[in-house]
């Protein structure tokens, strides 16, 4: 299992892995872009798992929500 810290704009969320080499830099540019934690870290197998699981927790909140894919966020910020 990962660690994921789930942040979201309000329209969006990307779970990002903790443990990634890549982790801080991602995070770093996702809040320069608006996003902020979401004070959510969750056990997951992969960043797929991780927005399933915080969908389960957190369904109030997620019928607000916006959610797009997690492939397709992280290609559309690091592209």
């Amino acid at each position: 299992m990962n660690n994921f810290e789930i942040l979201s704009n309000g329209k969006v969320i990307v779970p990002l892995m903790i443990e990634s080499d890549t982790y801080k830099e991602e995070k770093k540019q996702l809040v320069e872009q608006d996003f902020s934690s979401l004070g959510e870290q969750i056990k997951a197998l992969d960043a797929n798992d991780a927005i399933k699981k915080y969908r389960e927790n957190k369904q109030d909140f997620e019928d607000n929500m916006k959610f797009m894919s997690t492939v397709a966020v992280i290609s559309a910020i690091f592209s």
